[in-house]
């Protein structure tokens, strides 16, 4: 099983313009999540990187036939800033599914988290992309597999999607998210957290990773005092009643060493 994400639109070309929330994907039930069995999101690919490519005008050789830039993106953590619920009554067990180039994986599960926790992602279930699978395997499982990032990195743009639920063992009563990115959820009573998709154009990963080695961690923000709320779902909470998840989610951008120049073909 293939699957597909799409990207938000970064209006500028600093760091600091990606970190804000993004506008959500275009949802296929009206204000209730992604359909049953249906990638959320649906893939709307960013232009291309043509660098490398032969073209008839009257560019330079540099500019037809230069380095091309790569890039790793890995998770780093999750924090607990507020666990679902009443903090007294138990603690969250927090899983992550997200996709990448058509490859989708779900992470083993951080048990036991309660409001103040920092829990890191283990080395073998950490790549976001370019996500090194095996032949023929378009999805992953943290229980069953590994993974690791491809060490020659991988080109621009970044485009990725990240959730995390809370897993909710038997009985079970279903909740509408089965399937999140192409990737089963591992139980269908398993509770979205909150989920993001990320972007980054090559002209905006150059200039803010201007050199090889160079990386910086970004956070983003998932849930809140209410947990997770629909688009344009209304939902009352309180600071005195049961309250959260709310969830810092930690990735890592590496700018690696750049793909060597091809060369013009006689």
């Amino acid at each position: 099983m293939i699957t597909t994400l799409a990207s938000i639109t970064v209006a500028g070309l600093s760091l600091a313009a990606t970190l804000a929330p993004a506008s959500g994907p275009t949802f296929t039930q009206q204000d209730n999540g992604p359909a049953v069995g249906s990638a959320l999101p649906s893939q709307t690919p960013a232009a291309r990187n043509t660098s490398n490519q032969r073209f008839s005008g009257r560019e330079s050789q540099t500019e037809r036939f230069g380095p091309t830039a790569r890039f790793v993106v890995e998770a780093v953590s999750i924090t607990a800033i507020d666990e679902s619920g009443f903090d007294w009554a138990g603690s969250d067990q927090v899983y992550a599914i997200w996709s990448s180039a058509g490859v989708g994986v779900q992470t083993s599960t951080f048990t036991g988290v309660d409001t103040g926790d920092i829990r890191e992602f283990d080395g073998t279930e950490k790549c976001i992309y370019p996500i090194q699978a095996p032949a023929g395997d378009s999805m992953l499982f943290g229980d069953d597999d590994e993974w690791g990032c491809a060490a020659s990195g991988g080109a621009a743009p970044l485009e990725f999607s990240v959730a995390l639920f809370e897993e909710d063992g038997p009985p079970h009563i279903c909740s509408e998210f089965l399937i999140y990115a192409g990737v089963p959820l591992k139980n269908c009573s398993d509770d979205m957290i909150g989920w993001f998709n990320f972007s980054l154009t090559e002209q905006q990963l150059v200039q803010t990773f201007a050199s090889e080695g160079t990386s910086r961690a970004i956070t983003r923000t998932l849930g809140g005092t209410c947990g997770y709320v629909k688009p344009n779902e209304v939902k009352g909470c309180s600071d005195w009643g049961p309250t959260g998840p709310e969830y810092e989610f930690r990735f890592r951008i590496t700018r690696v060493a750049d793909a060597k120049p091809l060369v013009a073909s006689q």
